[in-house]
């Protein structure tokens, strides 16, 4: 695969005093789409390689400064992209956000001391196939892959109090949003970031960020918790909100009038797979169950 073949390289690279010589940040994108009228296929492919090599300071915990960008809706019929990439200084301005200034409580990153190999990148590949019949999806085909890698050069010297190691900062996220109504509006939102150095920190501090990462988390904990939360009264509660398998909106108003009463947050679906037994209780007395 082309991306691996990528990483052997820079793997092999990193065993070269030359690979601290040069900063080398390089961005890839390959973007396909294609849409038939006549047989109402919708076709959408996605390839991205990031890739960054050069000095890292383990001494101070530093790296240079790269940062890239991509956004798309990858629509067939108005499709738009944003895109972006910088190094140095420009890196920096750009990813601060509405902070004019750098944080004057925080020392900027020194490049300096010894230079070691510092090796960052990811490789991802996205492929979307649609069939349509009567305006609506008939057949859905998706794949997806994602590699990162990451050799980030620590201090030869042993740790001891007072003088920890310091570990260069990288920052790689990528988040898709697929919306498949008609092949007119089908779509495939993405966002992908990649930062190294202070960008990365910068990213790392704005909200937008964060709260990616929060989400992604909140979903974790969620599919973990659902795995002992699920019991008999989830079944009671569920088998009310989805008579015969299906949604019958009135008795999810319902549900939702008594978590209410009972001062419960959430919608149906929490109470039903990720609240606590007494809270499904006082639900299960408020319904005509």
């Amino acid at each position: 695969m082309k991306h691996l073949r990528s990483v052997a390289a820079l793997a092999a690279c990193v065993q070269l005093a030359a690979c601290t010589d040069y900063a080398t940040f390089v961005t890839s994108t390959d973007i396909g789409i294609s849409a038939d009228a006549t047989t109402q296929d919708l076709h959408i492919g996605y390839v991205r390689t990031e890739l960054f090599t050069g000095p890292g300071y383990p001494e101070y915990g530093a790296a240079p400064a790269a940062v890239g960008y991509l956004g798309s809706n990858l629509s067939a019929f108005t499709p738009k992209i944003k895109q972006l990439y910088a190094t140095g200084d420009a890196a920096e301005i750009v990813t601060r956000g509405k902070q004019p200034n750098p944080n004057p409580s925080e020392k900027p990153e020194e490049l300096a001391g010894l230079r070691r190999p510092l090796v960052f990148g990811t490789g991802s590949n996205l492929g979307l196939q649609v069939s349509f019949a009567g305006g609506a999806p008939s057949k859905v085909k998706f794949g997806y892959n994602r590699e990162e890698l990451s050799i980030i050069p620590l201090r030869q010297q042993a740790p001891i109090p007072g003088y920890p190691d310091k570990y260069a900062s990288v920052l790689a996220s990528i988040n898709m949003d697929q919306s498949l109504t008609n092949q007119t509006n089908s779509a495939v939102k993405l966002t992908q970031f990649f930062a190294t150095g202070p960008a990365a920190k910068n990213l790392a501090r704005q909200d937008k960020i964060q709260a990616v990462f929060e989400e992604q988390a909140k979903e974790a904990i969620t599919k973990v918790t659902e795995k002992y939360s699920y019991d008999d009264l989830s079944r009671k509660i569920e088998a009310y909100w989805k008579p015969n398998g299906k949604v019958d909106s009135e008795h999810a108003n319902k549900i939702r009038s008594c978590m209410a009463e009972n001062q419960i947050e959430g919608n149906e679906y929490e109470i039903v797979r990720t609240k606590t037994q007494e809270e499904k209780e006082k639900v299960i007395k408020c319904l005509p169950i």
